[in-house]
């Protein structure tokens, strides 16, 4: 038996599960806190490291819980040091000079056109770039340059403080007092950095204000990621933005009642604190609303993007929390449900080498499912998963499989076809369907909702380019009637006129025509051209997090440097809040703009928190017998223990409409676009991703997925957080247990430092081998979810740190079937740095804070690849051959002292690599080493058009800053040291160079190193080889047309936190 001790009013705590009847609570209070009463808990079976229990039904049921009372007297109290940087920087206001840049010409031309806006809507656009709009990317990107030694003063320089704050000061660049009926706070914003600080009348009040606070600093953001959650971005940002339309439908589509259900049903699932949740839900929504109300009054400045774009200002309303939700869940923390992948995998194999076993050996020397290198998080074992381990031995090709795992489905070769739910193509031009919305659905999205005379009169110097791009909306007045007809008419004569008047002088040789020229080109690249879309710049799975042991600091006291890393954008995704009401709330850190809760990475009074994705498998593909086609027959139907169930369909479409954030194609400009979404699925087994044969029958596949329809059940942990009732590690471990997403946590006070890897993870039957796809039909369904001794977790650790970077957190703990786990990981980047700390004991934070930034600028594969590859080829390359000074090049790369080792960064600031010479060859030698040392491979990376091997070749640096995630590391590592002879484990099939031979893997290394120098223009040229910093600079996609310049390139937590506690409260 356990007891914890509980705070407040009630006994009781929230309950991750009932299993038999036992139950596993959540720690509720603090210790010292007044009076208090304890549960008794079963034991819960036996789970933690042997985890030999049976695991029978375990049905989602809570028992009642509520958050205590108040914690405690001093919320303020100094407890040691927070700081954090969060480029570009808090507010999102970057105002027409962040949309124009230094391009003179085009500015007027702007503000012209914003001023006729204002007079037709009563909307006031944010002209003025906020000072806290890019005021912390200097911060941000300072490390790059500097040298090796930080000092305390430097983390002062490159981080910001994150401390509580009292309301009475420090000084405050502003005060504002917001109410709307019963709910009243105080918002203060610090005068350096613009942070909210919001005081609320009481919790209500706290949350209310934190809307109100949000809203200002990222409403459009806010408005993109509720539609992006509902897979209907396109419908606000017309057809600049498919991705997210794309992903959300395949994956995590619903209909608005079901997220307004969602939302209801946090009382039923979490009884007083779903309760709790729901209120602060809406005081919180609330509070955005209380903000558009007085934007619409003209009392609040606009994003700019509202009138440009011609997007509607509408109030935020419950389901919305549920849609941001959805994106997060969905797109970070999610893992696993690609088991069709791994069929096609199995069967290209066998039809590549033509025998069963040589194929099943190849295919788990690829998966890497229990590999003993694996890197790992803590040395902690918990072989704790349904099933404990997988067996490498296990063949699908064999006819003993079936026998063994009779839940599998083994699909027809070359008979998967994927499905795409979601469609789009051109309307609304003669000879092209109409589009929905009758004749307002055929308008291109203008400026301020359809006013286009303002936007044509300057025509010429946003989009013409002395009629290059030849705008026309003459198709218009053939669709148009009336009112909007004549608008059209006199837009469109408008364009004609503008271009036949500038485009002499755009053409013209003179120092005007060309500055002209440069201007428009500039602005049509840099602000207004054709954006990568959001969603294919969303990461989906980053974040880095390095904590140090007391026993091995100087002060006595943990340290951690640690944040999510979600790539860049402007405004960022993350925003900073802090929230008080005077009782329980004393919270600050990064939210997500759209919810109600400081999310990642957080504080409380005296503890603070972070997270990595884990992508740990809670989803899994299932193959659905099918009664009716759904392809054939609405809505179709399939089979579950001997009864048809129909299929639910979702149909629907929507105009994607043209505007200024869309493409620039010459025949493409005010070319509206169809969105089709038909999202087919089963109420049980997910939505549908594609279909098959199996034994020539047709078969529909879906995902699975244990978060689906619980969007919201990451909440929880963040509640609790607020309310600051966690206060040490095993509150924090219960706390987090909660979360149904796929991230590990970690957590760091004065005293401990601690990890939990939480999520659904799902209890599979016995009759399923995890790798593979597995019958829908009822006979092989999930049987409840991993309780809370089940999950991998640790404090403390002897190894004296905690080092991840999306790794896997344990052993024993196999990988999601999406992907693969081995030797070679990013994360080897912050170890290595880690343990010469550790090693030497009395760290200080700016020591830890120079591991982790001098990580982000590491080449993962000059680190931990090539001096093997140099090994191997100094072995047998001849002592005259031409090639040695390319060889010493890059041995010198990589043994560099540790500060400089390996690295793609630019210390001195001219703009070129400090090693330019190695980091070219690098790059140019990847591909053709790849090639050579890896050929059994090679066959893989294209079957019938899609990659069947879990990870591509190189994940590599550029745009999103993060690099290194994935790629062909760990076989390249693996077959190198085997040809060495220092391998612990080896393929079964695999080889350097298809051969056992280390001369055949030699000769073959260096046949590839002299096609990287050749194609640099030969080993005498080397000292003019050089890499082109800019291609790879971070880009700081703009969600919207505001942006910020293109940073160094860096691979490190978009929002990082530095933290030293010294006491408690």
């Amino acid at each position: 038996m356990r007891q914890l001790k509980l705070c407040g009013n009630s006994s009781s705590g929230v309950v991750r599960l009932l299993k038999r009847g036992a139950v596993i609570a959540l720690m509720a209070g603090v210790s010292g806190c007044g009076s208090s009463s304890s549960v008794e808990l079963g034991s819960g079976g036996q789970g933690g490291v042997d985890g030999q229990d049976e695991f029978g039904d375990v049905p989602l049921d809570f028992v009642p819980p509520s958050i205590p009372g108040p914690l405690v007297s001093d919320p303020f109290k100094d407890v040691g040091t927070v700081r954090t940087v969060l480029p570009p920087g808090q507010s999102g206001q970057g105002g027409i000079a962040g949309l124009v840049g230094d391009l003179p010409l085009l500015g007027p031309v702007l503000q012209t056109l914003l001023d006729d806006i204002v007079g037709a809507t009563g909307l006031t656009p944010a002209l003025s770039k906020s000072d806290n709009f890019d005021n912390q990317l200097g911060m941000y990107f300072g490390p790059t340059q500097a040298q090796p030694g930080l000092t305390r003063a430097d983390v002062d320089r490159f981080f910001k403080d994150a401390s509580l704050l009292p309301p009475e000061g420090p000084n405050w660049a502003s005060e504002e007092r917001v109410e709307s009926g019963d709910l009243g706070a105080t918002v203060k914003r610090e005068a350096e950095f613009g942070v909210p600080h919001v005081y609320g009348d009481d919790r209500r009040g706290a949350f209310f204000g934190a809307g109100y606070a949000v809203a200002g600093d990222r409403l459009f953001l806010m408005d993109v990621l509720r539609r992006a959650g509902r897979g209907e971005l396109s419908q606000f940002l017309g057809r600049a933005e498919f991705s997210f339309d794309r992903a959300i439908n395949a994956f995590a589509p619903y209909r608005e009642a079901e997220r307004t259900a969602q939302f209801e049903q946090l009382r039923d699932r979490y009884g007083a604190l779903g309760v709790q949740m729901r209120i602060d839900g809406e005081a919180f929504i609330r509070g955005v609303n209380e903000w558009i109300r007085q934007a619409r009054m003209g009392l609040l400045d606009v994003p700019l993007e509202y009138l440009l774009l011609g997007v509607p200002l509408e109030e935020f309303v419950e389901e919305d929390v549920v849609a941001v939700a959805t994106v997060i869940q969905a797109e970070l923390g999610a893992g696993g449900g690609a088991e069709q992948r791994n069929v096609e995998l199995i069967q290209a194999l066998h039809a590549q080498t033509g025998d069963v076993e040589t194929a099943c050996a190849l295919y788990h020397d690829l998966r890497m499912s229990d590999d003993p290198e694996i890197n790992v998080t803590t040395e902690r074992r918990f072989p704790t998963q349904e099933p404990g381990r997988l067996d490498p031995t296990v063949c699908p090709l064999r006819a003993d499989f079936a026998q063994r795992y009779p839940g599998n489905v083994i699909f027809d070769a070359d008979s998967f076809e994927p499905y795409a739910p979601f469609q789009a193509g051109p309307c609304g031009r003669p000879g092209q369907p109409l589009c929905p919305g009758g004749l307002l659905g055929q308008v291109p999205g203008l400026p301020a909702f359809g006013l286009v005379e303002e936007l044509v009169d300057a025509i010429d110097q946003i989009l013409g380019l002395g009629g290059v791009l030849g705008l026309s909306l003459d198709f218009l007045t053939d669709i148009l009637t009336g009112r909007e007809q004549a608008n059209a008419r006199r837009a469109a004569d408008a364009v004609a006129q503008a271009q036949a008047r500038f485009a002499a002088k755009l053409a013209e040789d003179t120092p005007e025509g060309q500055a002209l020229r440069e201007q428009a080109e500039a602005v049509l690249a840099n602000a207004l051209g054709a954006a990568r879309s959001i969603g294919d710049v969303f990461p989906k799975s980053a974040s880095n997090a390095l904590l140090i042991d007391r026993s091995r600091t100087e002060s006595g006291n943990p340290i951690a440097v640690f944040g999510p890393q979600v790539s860049y954008f402007t405004p960022q995704l993350i925003a900073e809040v802090a929230m008080y009401d005077g009782d329980q709330i004393a919270v600050r850190g990064g939210t997500i703009p759209g919810l109600p809760y400081v999310v990642v990475p957080g504080r409380g009074i005296d503890f603070a928190w972070s997270a990595t994705s884990s992508g740990v498998d809670i989803a899994d593909v299932r193959v659905l017998e099918l009664c009716e086609d759904p392809r054939v027959v609405t809505p179709g139907s399939y089979r579950v223990n001997g009864v048809c169930q129909n299929f639910d369909v979702i149909e629907d479409q929507w105009t994607a409409r043209w505007n200024l954030g869309s493409t620039f194609d010459a025949d493409q400009i005010g070319q509206n676009f169809i969105a089709e979404r038909r999202v087919i699925r089963s109420m049980r087994y997910g939505p549908v991703i594609g279909f098959a044969t199996v034994g020539g029958q047709p078969v529909a596949l879906t995902q699975e997925r244990s978060t689906y329809f619980q969007e919201l059940d990451a909440a929880p942990p963040f509640a609790l957080a607020a309310s600051n009732a966690i206060h040490d590690v095993d509150s924090f471990q219960e706390s987090f247990s909660l979360m149904a997403s796929a991230f590990n946590w970690f957590y760091i006070d004065a005293e401990d430092i601690a990890f939990i890897t939480p999520s659904l993870l799902p209890a599979r039957a016995t009759t399923v081998y995890p790798d593979f796809p597995s019958w829908g039909n009822g006979q092989h369904d999930w049987r409840g979810v991993l309780p809370f001794e089940r999950l991998a977790r640790d404090r403390n650790p002897q190894t004296g740190f905690f080092a991840n970077w999306n790794n896997q957190a344990t052993r024993d703990w196999w990988p999601a079937d999406s992907g693969m786990a081995g030797a070679f990981d990013r994360n080897n980047l912050l170890e290595v740095r880690a343990e010469p700390l550790v090693a030497r004991g009395n760290v200080r934070l700016e020591e830890v804070v120079e591991a982790v930034n001098d990580a982000a600028y590491v080449d993962l594969r000059g680190q931990e690849l090539i001096p093997r590859a140099l090994d191997v080829i100094e072995q047998f390359l001849p002592l005259d051959d031409p090639l040695w000074p390319a060889v010493n090049l890059m041995r010198d790369w990589t043994e560099k002292p540790l500060s400089d080792r390996a690295q793609r960064r630019d210390r001195s600031g001219d703009g070129v690599y400090d090693d330019t010479q190695a980091v070219a060859l690098m790059d140019a030698w990847w591909n053709p080493l790849l090639d050579a040392a890896l050929p059994q491979l090679l066959p893989l990376e294209n079957v019938n058009g899609r990659r069947l091997i879990p990870v591509g070749r190189h994940d590599s640096p550029g745009g999103e800053g993060s690099a290194y995630n994935d790629g062909w590391y760990s076989y390249l590592g693996r077959v190198l040291d085997m040809a060495l002879g220092r391998a612990p484990v080896s393929y079964r099939q695999i080889r350097c160079a298809g051969s056992n031979q280390l001369e055949d893997c030699a000769n073959a290394l260096i046949a590839s190193l002299n096609g990287a120098v050749d194609s640099l223009g030969g080993i005498g040229s080397l000292d003019s080889w050089g890499a082109d910093q800019s291609v790879e600079e971070v880009v700081f996609q703009a969600i919207g047309v505001v942006g910020v310049p293109n940073q160094h390139w860096v691979n490190k937590p978009t929002i990082q936190w530095a933290v030293e506690f010294s006491d408690r409260r």
